[in-house]
C-alpha cells in the first residue's frame, strides 16, 4: 500500500516539474551599483530547459539591453540585443524643417 502512495507521489511530483516557469532570480546576486535597475530571470519550458535572461532598461546616460545564455550540447550561447535611442541635441529646425512664416491679420 505504501508503495502505490510513494509511486504516485513521485510521479505527482515529476508532472509538476514540468510545467514551464520564470523566476526573477536578481535577489540571488549581488548586483553593483551600476546594474541596480537590471532584473535577471530564470526561464524553464516543459522540457527542462532553461534560460537565463539579463534585462537593463534604457537609463538618461545608457541603452537598454537584454542578454539571454543558453546551453547547447556542451557550451553556453549568449545572445545580447541593445536597444539604442538618438536623441536630438539640436532642436533647432533643419534646412528640410524651416519655419513657417505665420499668415496675415485679416
Amino acid at each position: 500500500m505504501k508503495t502505490k502512495y510513494l509511486a504516485a507521489s513521485i510521479i505527482a511530483l515529476l508532472l509538476v516539474g514540468c510545467d514551464p516557469e520564470a523566476t526573477d532570480t536578481t535577489a540571488k546576486w549581488p548586483i553593483p551599483d551600476g546594474l541596480k535597475d537590471c532584473k535577471i530571470y530564470r526561464l524553464f519550458n516543459s522540457e527542462a530547459d532553461a534560460i537565463t535572461v539579463v534585462r537593463c532598461p534604457a537609463t538618461p546616460t545608457a541603452d537598454a539591453s537584454t542578454t539571454t545564455a543558453y546551453k547547447s550540447g556542451k557550451t553556453t550561447k549568449t545572445v545580447t540585443v541593445v536597444e539604442t535611442t538618438t536623441v536630438d541635441s539640436d532642436p533647432s529646425p533643419t534646412a528640410t524643417e524651416a519655419p513657417v512664416a505665420a499668415e496675415p491679420a485679416k
